[in-house]
């Protein structure tokens, strides 16, 4: 037990033997402590950090809810969307502000999942703020949410008039 958390702990082990350290941590324990993933979770490979992002959402508290949130902010597509998993799994949120960059992502995977915690958002929090975004990929991924986890007349009819409009200037490929 004290060698696989040393494996998975060690900043001279290759990011492979850390990573599967916390995978087998993960199938057949000791469950990791938030102190570990979030140590881990300051490393200098992403994928190490992916998979810290992705066991804190599996193994949530106060501390390993800050630290997805601060995840947000990686350098990284695969760590931010798996800090927005992880926060999904923890059934967290975080403010608007936060999620509009991952949110206009051009990667699908990183904005999908970026949506995702969009849609467990209370509506009366972001609703506005797309219903008036310039930004195209902001709009669509945000009426997409609208849509799925509000699904009304009301915001099927806004979200139409709001494509009506942006229609009728340059659209991009």
């Amino acid at each position: 037990n004290e060698n696989i958390t040393a494996i998975a702990r060690g900043r001279s082990n290759p990011w492979r033997q850390r990573v599967r350290a916390l995978e087998l941590m993960q199938w057949f324990g000791p469950v990791p402590d938030s102190e570990l993933l979030i140590e881990v979770s300051k490393s200098q490979n992403e994928l190490v950090r992916a998979k810290a992002a992705e066991m804190m959402g599996l193994h949530p508290d106060a501390s390993t809810r800050d630290r997805l949130r601060e995840l947000l902010r990686d350098t990284d597509r695969l760590v931010r969307r798996r800090a927005c998993e992880g926060l999904i799994r923890a059934n967290q949120t975080v403010p608007f502000s936060t999620l509009t960059p991952l949110l206009t992502s051009d990667d699908r995977f990183e904005s999908w999942a970026a949506r995702r915690l969009l849609e467990r958002m209370p509506v009366e929090l972001w609703r506005k703020q797309i219903l008036t975004a310039d930004h195209h990929r902001l709009f669509i991924n945000g009426s997409l949410a609208l849509l799925i986890a509000h699904p009304s007349q009301d915001n099927g009819l806004a979200v139409l008039q709001r494509f009506s409009q942006i229609m009728n200037g340059f659209i991009s490929d």
